[in-house]
């Protein structure tokens, strides 16, 4: 079973927010549920929110002291790999796949830093600056994969 980080975790609202170690005990709660049936889980880390396109966290203050809303969804990116190693459970890191196509871009000549995350327009909707667009999608897609064609085989062999 793939556990999706929900982005909506991260968001300032007291109703809404909820703070990375809480989120780490609840990835071990939700894990530890679908273990116990007898499926194996991996977790999934979120694509990355680009600032400058993301109009919530534009309209709020509150993600300023970490530079930016996605400067702040990096701690639950670490928060994903963390649980991971904990539960134990395989972990699908999808933010990594995202930033490996910055770095790529920045290597292009298309950003001067690949932490300028504006260079991943064809991964990320520039509309809101966090839904994958369908480009986005494959490569969420084919990070799956490559995790999938590695545990099947253990799968079958048990």
């Amino acid at each position: 079973m793939i556990v999706e980080f929900g982005l909506n975790d991260v968001r300032y609202e007291p109703e809404k927010y909820i703070p990375v170690p809480q989120f780490v005990e609840n990835l071990g709660r939700i894990a530890s549920a679908i273990q116990e049936i007898g499926s194996l889980v991996i977790l999934t880390t979120p694509n990355p929110i680009i600032n400058e396109r993301h109009p919530y966290s534009q309209a709020v203050t509150y993600y300023d002291k970490w530079g930016g809303c996605n400067q702040a969804l990096e701690e639950y990116v670490e928060g994903v790999r963390e649980a991971g190693r904990i539960i134990p459970a395989r972990v699908c890191d999808i933010y990594e796949a995202f930033v490996e196509k910055a770095i790529e871009a920045e290597f292009r000549g298309e950003t001067p830093d690949y932490r300028d995350l504006l260079s991943l327009q064809p991964y990320i909707s520039f509309e809101d600056g966090v839904h994958p667009t369908a480009t986005g999608q494959k490569l969420i897609a084919q990070e799956l994969y490559k995790v999938l064609i590695t545990v099947i085989p253990q799968l079958v062999a048990d």
